[in-house]
């Protein structure tokens, strides 16, 4: 069973699932960090992310549903706070990990997040859109439109957690350089992603909360952040993907956790037209 944070102490227990150079790196299918691995599936299989200029991409297509996907590889539990387009996948506001809450993992736990909650029952399954049907511009701001983000604490408690497996052979992220690549990032100009995520349709989730208590309710153990976009769009970021040159990449520019400090408990449904 997989956990999620909804209110402060208490977490939600889920039943389920520069000149640019032509970059030369083969695609990897999950990252590593520091404690934690992180994927994206879709039917069934793990979408490519590529490494290009220290930053990560995504390669997702117009209609394609995806679930993000984390496994603790600690000996103690974890919360994952979880955002895409910088509103948190819980409460679907303007994503800030100091006040939104996440899934909670069991040492060698594995989640899969299918959607921006609905209630406790149930999700809106995130699938890839055109960017100006994405939830976050059908909420106003498309500002940060082609990002995820993964927020992680630890549980208050003496010991200090420890990795039990290496996870595998992707790239593998120190906690600070996770935290301090985000935040260097996110001010940087750059591309915008030509698409989003919609509030899709509803999928069954169950959850329940528990309770988890961070050993710093603040600073995050790690961050993890990539990017996404269509093959036309990583194409013009400069990142190669085996078909035509790629073009000069500016800097990414969407922040995961883009509010700084308002409030509903789940994600509403965008307004209607």
């Amino acid at each position: 069973m997989n956990k999620l944070v909804l209110i402060t102490g208490m977490a939600l227990l889920l039943a389920g699932c520069g000149g640019a150079r032509r970059s030369g790196s083969q695609p990897q299918h999950a990252i590593v960090g520091n404690g934690v691995e992180v994927w994206v599936t879709s039917s069934g299989g793990r979408l490519p992310i590529y490494p290009h200029e220290g930053a990560l991409y995504l390669l997702g297509q117009v209609g394609q549903p995806y679930q993000i996907c984390i496994g603790n590889r600690l000996t103690t539990p974890v919360e994952a706070v979880a955002s895409v387009d910088g509103r948190d996948v819980v409460s679907g506001r303007l994503a800030d990990y100091r006040r939104d809450r996440g899934y909670v993992l069991l040492s060698g736990e594995q989640v899969c997040v299918e959607g921006f909650r609905r209630s406790l029952d149930e999700v809106a399954a995130f699938r890839f859109t055109p960017r100006e049907a994405s939830y976050a511009a059908e909420m106003g701001d498309d500002t940060n439109v082609g990002v995820i983000g993964i927020a992680l604490f630890d549980p208050a408690q003496a010991a200090p957690p420890a990795v039990i497996a290496s996870g595998g052979q992707e790239t593998a992220m120190e906690a600070p350089a996770a935290a301090a690549r985000a935040e260097a990032r996110v001010a940087d100009e750059g591309e915008d992603s030509a698409i989003g995520t919609e509030y899709g349709e509803a999928v069954s989730s169950t959850a329940e909360v528990v309770e988890f208590v961070r050993l710093d309710p603040e600073r995050p153990r790690e961050i993890i952040s990539f990017y996404y976009n269509d093959r036309a769009g990583l194409e013009a970021m400069g990142i190669d993907i085996g078909e035509g040159e790629p073009a000069p990449m500016k800097e990414p520019r969407p922040d995961p956790f883009p509010a700084a400090g308002a409030s509903n408990d789940f994600a509403p449904p965008p307004p209607s037209p």
